[in-house]
């Protein structure tokens, strides 16, 4: 229970909650304890108290006698219950009402001509006093001591505040609570609903999940279904290769089980059946061999365990050589097999292998989709911080439907196969997409304005830090 979202955020609210209120409740502790309207009233009680004798002695000077004026300050502070001095013009006390009251009060010299103020006694107890000159000299004080902050503080809270701050602070702790339960699940509730998501998809099962809550869990739930789109493409893709691989692996197997059936039960006894039927499971086996291969060289690049020798190398000896080789299957179907490239193109960092697999594929491809008589070109530019290569044909272009996917593993479009006497295992592109990106570099496929297909390459002229080449199949696949 103690180790859940929803039970922490409610206790760190709560936290928060009984915080703001020892705050508050402190503030108003020290507001009470040094509130000068406390003072105040005491001192208007006492301006009172020095304006009535003022006026009394202004009325009937005989008071200011010195019997007649003790016994009416003597008077004065017991009706009004408070301590009054008479002072000379030199600050001496005269006459005090309250002679054994604590110590003496001695009046500095910098407060005889103050209206009012607070003034300490010998034992520094603090005593609040109004001043008024007598008619005749001298001074008349009227003092009280100032009210204690702590029983001030003991009876403004126990009397008045103390039952109502705690009627308030109950009801806003109630209301609290009830705000950080609903403000906790409106976090948790996401959270929990991907928590769910995840365990159903352990099982097999795909639930997206509703993209609502605060912002952190809408992109928490947004970053979600993305890895469930990517993990049902995953899914996919993997049916897909295991269907695939199933279908090309099934028609060669069977032919060569058909072929070696003949040879053993006798059928093919003539010579030149012998010799077909063994020529069928020599090509039948080749080609599962070339697709296991294929097989192999991809699973490393998805487990980022293939091996790239980088050197310097120039592009055109390189096309060049690859034309070479392929010249012979251009001249049988009568199509001009051309290279355009400048002498003083800079050299890249690159595996000289892989690339020319790249290259051979790419051309090799465009020869057998182009009618006779047409032309396959592969030009080399420079651009800034990259050589660019295309290879262009002159065929019917790739289909619309077809584009999107050509660089998929194992697809083939019907168009595709048009016309073709054996029919590829469909690896060929996205093995030359992997070492492309292995290189740093994109390979994209779109049909030229002018017709035909176009094959674009672009390489970097500086090798990154750092190439990686692993990537998750899914991924891959939705990139391509």
């Amino acid at each position: 229970m103690w180790h859940s979202l929803r039970t922490r955020l409610l206790l760190s609210h709560l936290a928060v909650i009984l915080a703001v209120l020892a705050v508050v409740g402190l503030g108003l502790f020290l507001y009470v304890l040094n509130n000068p309207a406390l003072d105040r009233q005491a001192l208007l009680r006492l301006e009172t108290v020095a304006q009535t004798l003022t006026r009394r002695f202004q009325e009937s000077p005989q008071w200011l006698s010195g019997r007649a004026l003790q016994t009416a300050v003597q008077r004065a502070a017991e009706n009004y219950d408070v301590r009054i001095l008479v002072l000379n013009s030199d600050g001496h006390v005269v006459i005090d009402t309250s002679p054994s009251d604590a110590a003496s009060l001695t009046i500095p010299p910098r407060l005889l001509t103050r209206a009012n103020g607070l003034a300490h006694d010998a034992d520094n107890k603090a005593w609040l006093f109004v001043s008024r000159h007598l008619p005749q000299s001298g001074y008349l004080w009227v003092v009280t001591p100032r009210p204690a902050r702590l029983q001030v503080v003991r009876s403004v809270f126990g009397d008045e505040l103390l039952g109502l701050f705690g009627r308030a602070a109950s009801v806003a702790l109630l209301i609290s609570l009830v705000l950080a339960y609903a403000i906790a699940r409106w976090i948790v509730a996401p959270l929990q609903r991907v928590t769910a998501s995840a365990q159903a998809l352990a099982h097999g099962e795909t639930r997206p999940v509703p993209i609502e809550g605060p912002q952190e869990a809408r992109s928490l739930g947004q970053a979600f279904n993305v890895m469930l789109e990517e993990v049902q493409a995953s899914r996919r893709s993997q049916q897909d290769f295991i269907a695939n691989v199933s279908h090309d692996l099934k028609t060669p197997l069977t032919s060569i089980q058909g072929y070696a059936q003949a040879l053993l039960d006798g059928t093919a006894d003539a010579p030149e059946l012998r010799h077909q039927a063994a020529q069928v499971i020599y090509d039948e086996a080749a080609r599962m061999h070339r697709m296991v291969l294929d097989l192999l060289e991809l699973a490393r690049f998805d487990a980022g365990t293939v091996h790239l020798e980088f050197s310097p190398l120039s592009l055109k000896p390189l096309l060049l050589s690859v034309t070479e080789k392929l010249n012979p299957l251009a001249a049988e179907k009568q199509i001009n097999l051309a290279v355009q490239a400048d002498d003083d193109l800079p050299s890249i960092p690159a595996d000289a292998d892989r690339l020319t697999r790249v290259f051979a594929n790419l051309v090799e491809n465009a020869i057998r989709y182009t009618p006779p008589g047409g032309a396959v070109i592969l030009r080399v530019s420079r651009q800034p911080e990259m050589l660019l290569v295309t290879v262009e044909d002159t065929g019917p272009g790739i289909p619309p439907d077809v584009l999107p996917r050509i660089f998929e593993r194992f697809y083939q479009g019907e168009s595709s196969r048009a016309g073709r006497k054996t029919r590829g295992s469909g690896l060929g592109l996205a093995i030359a997409d992997e070492i492309v990106r292995a290189h740093s570099g994109r390979l994209r496929a779109f049909n030229r304005p002018q017709g035909g297909a176009c094959f674009e390459i672009r390489l970097p002229l500086h090798r990154l830090s750092q190439i990686t080449t692993a990537r998750h199949f899914s991924s891959h696949k939705m990139s391509s």
